[in-house]
Formats: C-alpha cells, sequence, structure tokens
C-alpha cells in the first residue's frame, strides 16, 4: 500500500482535529509526521505554525524555541509581508514573556528581517488591540 496526497492531506485534518480537541501532543507529532511526508510547501509552513502553537501551549519551550527557528529561517528565505510577521513576533513576545526565558523575548522581539518603520506600526497596531 502507498501513502497518496488523499491520505497525506487526512493526516493533517487528523492532526487538526487532535488540535482542536486539546490534543497538543498527538497534534504536534501528527504535524510533525506531516511535514515530513509533504511536497507543498505553503500546507508545510502551516503545519509548522501549528506545530508551533501546540508546543507554546504544552509549555514546550525548548522544542518551540527550536520550531520559531526553523519558521523564522522559512520567513527569512521568503519574500512574506514583513508587517505580518513583525505583529506575529510583537503578539507572541506581548503573551508569553512572563512565561518563559527572556532570550525568548530578545528572539521574537528582535526581527532582522523586519525593518524599524514595520517594528514601530507593528507596536502601535498592539496597542489598538
Amino acid at each position: 500500500m502507498q501513502i497518496g496526497p488523499d491520505q497525506i492531506e487526512a493526516l493533517y485534518q487528523y492532526a487538526k482535529f487532535q488540535f482542536e480537541c486539546g490534543n497538543y501532543s498527538g497534534a504536534a507529532d501528527y504535524l510533525y509526521q506531516y511535514r515530513a511526508l509533504c511536497t507543498n510547501s505553503e500546507r508545510s509552513v502551516s503545519a509548522l505554525w501549528g506545530k508551533l502553537a501546540a508546543e507554546i501551549l504544552m509549555q514546550n519551550w525548548d522544542v518551540a524555541l527550536e520550531e520559531l527557528n526553523r519558521l523564522k529561517e522559512i520567513i527569512d528565505s521568503k519574500v512574506l509581508p514583513s508587517m505580518f510577521c513583525t505583529v506575529f513576533f510583537v503578539l507572541c513576545a506581548h503573551y508569553i514573556t512572563n512565561l518563559v526565558p527572556d532570550l525568548w523575548a530578545e528572539l521574537l522581539i528582535t526581527s532582522e528581517s523586519a525593518p524599524e518603520q514595520d517594528m514601530a506600526d507593528a507596536l502601535g497596531s498592539v496597542h489598538l488591540l
């Protein structure tokens, strides 16, 4: 029996279901497996975001930091709207800096890929939330 695109998509959907049910450990494991099998880079990045969220919710800070670094490498290597990336990192810093070491806060707040003006705009946007 071969694994085809339908089975790989089912794995993604099952991982999403596990995440929505609060089984973050299962979701993280399934998303890891999905990323190993997935050939769609956009969908693979989506799975990485989900795995990062699951690791943060389980307070697996070391693994989450590894996933965040992977995500940062992907973001830095692509032409993505830097405002989106900056807002994400600022929001992460805002909500989890009280729970994680200073290294996390430094990594999340400083982003070489985002221009200074985007960072200022992002901070203004967070204030509006």
